[in-house]
């Protein structure tokens, strides 16, 4: 461990501090109790895409009208914070296995990328193999999921469309709404069913 950096786990980044328009420090809580750190130098923000904007929001960083409809005091009237999001759905293909067959390694051993037309600068799409079989709870709860398996799940490599992040209350303990807009880009549906289109991933050589 470096003597001159700490590390603290279970702890949720709750605001910005600000002196004006410079960041000074952030908030946090960490088992219960309130804590502001200060910094000497600078404030690096990297809670990844979602909760990155929220804390910027949540600190007054963003759309005016938003925070004050929430009531967050305004720092910087920022309106793209939030916006554009993207994201890669995946779309699972599941084959039961006759005989069982024991996972390896990391379970995921391969994937691979093809363009589903011609005149592309890059793959627009791409497919992932997993050793075990996956889904989402709606799929299982209606179409069930083997005991033993294999799944492949193709995605869009650069979807079109683009959602939005907005805060749902002032409390960083609020939940944030993700507005994906998934599948709202025509060529992303289109584009989406390819890899699975009757199951035929054999076909795709």
């Amino acid at each position: 461990m470096r003597p001159n950096l700490t590390v603290l786990t279970h702890v949720l980044v709750t605001r910005l501090m600000f002196q004006g328009k410079r960041a000074t420090g952030v908030e946090i809580s960490y088992r219960g109790t309130l804590y502001r750190i200060g910094a000497a130098v600078e404030v690096v923000l990297s809670l990844g895409a979602i909760y990155t904007p929220k804390v910027l929001m949540q600190s007054g960083i963003g759309n005016e009208a938003e925070l004050q409809r929430l009531g967050i005091p305004v720092v910087q009237h920022l309106p793209g914070v939030g916006q554009n999001f993207q994201d890669h759905v995946a779309f699972d293909c599941v084959w039961e296995y006759q005989e069982a067959i024991a996972p390896r390694n990391n379970l995921s051993e391969a994937i691979f990328f093809k363009g589903d037309q011609s005149g592309l600068d890059s793959p627009n799409l791409f497919v992932c193999q997993a050793e075990v079989p996956k889904s989402n709870a709606e799929n299982v709860a209606r179409f069930g999921l083997p005991d033993a398996g294999w799944t492949l799940f193709g995605a869009v490599a650069h979807p079109k469309n683009r959602g939005r992040l907005r805060l749902t209350g002032s409390n960083p303990s609020d939940p944030i709404m993700i507005d994906a807009n998934t599948l709202s880009d025509p060529d992303d549906l289109k584009a989406a069913i390819a890899p699975c289109k009757g199951g035929h991933f054999a076909d795709w050589e």
